[in-house]
This record gives structure tokens, C-alpha cells and sequence, in this order.
């Protein structure tokens, strides 16, 4: 994205009031955080900038990524790789009335995430990474916010099933899983015995085969 082109996209989702912070965070060399509003949401968030926070508002709240459609309202989501809490947020603005586990792995998005679902009572955060059994892994944390891997790097989190989240809640089924995890669909859906528990799915663009796996299934 070329300087012209990354002021225009700011501009046209924050207006004039994002360029003090953002030249101020370039002189600094580091994001600074801005608090955003957005008609769609009853309370503001809060994003990093520059970095790709700001994509996250604009294709899951403005542009509705993971919208359902005209179905049936679910009861309950789970958001697994909630990053900053974009889709949390516009599912519990979507569906007030919803129970919403939000799961993040990443620590500085995890404390994000725990700021931006803050007004709302309906969604639980969890530091964790979706993985297909109960251990701790490494995080490689290199570059933007979205690129890091669970199973490599010095950070170490713990993990969670989808199977035990499922039962720690009380939760027979659920509803709606959306999944984002950064590439580790494959190992989380390798042995999925709890699949016939889920109800509809809504998937990222980087879990093809994963899709493919579970339509099968």
C-alpha cells in the first residue's frame, strides 16, 4: 500500500482525527492506540495503528466477513483466533443475547481483545490457542500481528479443545464456530471427534483443505 493510498484508507474509516496520532506514532516508530466508533457498534474499540488492526474493523465490522446471513440467531459462538475481538464484537452487537467464547493465543492481541469485549457481558476471552489436545506451545511472534505460528517460538501458551471448551461451559453443542487460527486448522481438525457438535462453521480464507476435511466429514 503506497503512502497516498494507506492516508486514503484511513481517512475514509476515521476521518481527519487519525493523522495526529498516526504521524505521531511514526515519529515514534511504533503503533500508538486510537479509539474508534463505528455505527454499527453500541461502544467504541480500540485499534493499533498503523499495523492491521484497522483492516480487522473494516472487513469484519464494516465489511461484515463473517456475517450469517438470515438464519436462525445462535445462543453460541465460539471465536477462535479472536485477534483484537473484531468478530466478538460484532457478533454480541449481531446477537446481544448470545453467549460468546472468544479465544486468542497471541498476548498483546489477548490484551486487546480483553479491552475492546470489556462492555460486553456476554463474551468471555480466553488466553489460549486452539490446538487438538490440552498442552503448551510455542509462539513465533515475528512480524504483523496476524503472522505468528502456534507450535514454534519462545513464547509458550497454554491450549485448549474445542471439546473442552464445549464441556467447561456446559455447552452440549455450539451453536457457531468461527475459526482463524493462523494455519493450525490442520492439526486442531485432525482427530475432531467432536464435529457432530457443532452446528455451522465460518471459516477464514487460510483453512482451505480444513474446509474441504470437514464438509466430508
Amino acid at each position: 500500500m503506497s503512502l497516498l493510498s494507506g492516508a486514503r484508507f484511513h481517512y475514509d474509516i476515521l476521518g481527519l482525527s487519525v493523522f495526529p496520532s498516526l504521524t505521531w506514532a511514526r515519529l515514534r516508530g511504533r503503533p500508538t492506540q486510537v479509539l474508534v466508533t463505528a455505527e454499527r457498534l453500541a461502544h467504541p474499540v480500540t485499534l493499533r495503528i498503523p499495523g492491521v488492526d484497522l483492516s480487522s474493523l473494516n472487513e469484519v465490522i464494516l465489511g461484515e466477513e463473517y456475517a450469517m446471513g438470515a438464519e436462525q440467531a445462535p445462543r453460541t459462538i465460539i471465536d477462535a483466533g479472536a485477534f483484537i475481538g473484531m468478530a466478538s464484537v460484532f457478533y454480541a452487537n449481531t446477537y446481544p443475547t448470545a453467549r460468546i467464547l472468544a479465544i486468542e493465543a497471541a498476548p498483546s492481541n489477548y490484551a486487546m481483545l480483553c479491552r475492546n469485549v470489556a462492555p460486553y457481558p456476554n463474551v468471555t476471552p480466553i488466553h489460549a490457542a486452539v490446538w487438538q489436545e490440552e498442552t503448551e506451545v510455542g509462539l513465533d511472534l515475528r512480524g504483523d500481528a496476524w503472522g505468528f505460528h502456534v507450535g514454534e517460538g519462545d513464547t509458550r501458551v497454554q491450549t485448549v479443545t474445542i471439546e473442552r471448551l464445549l464441556d467447561q461451559h456446559g455447552w452440549e453443542t455450539v451453536d457457531l464456530l468461527k475459526v482463524d487460527i493462523e494455519g493450525a486448522e490442520e492439526q486442531v481438525f485432525a482427530e475432531a471427534r467432536w464435529l457432530e457438535r457443532v452446528g455451522r462453521w465460518l471459516w477464514s480464507s487460510t483453512a482451505p483443505r480444513c474446509r474441504r476435511r470437514c464438509a466430508r466429514s
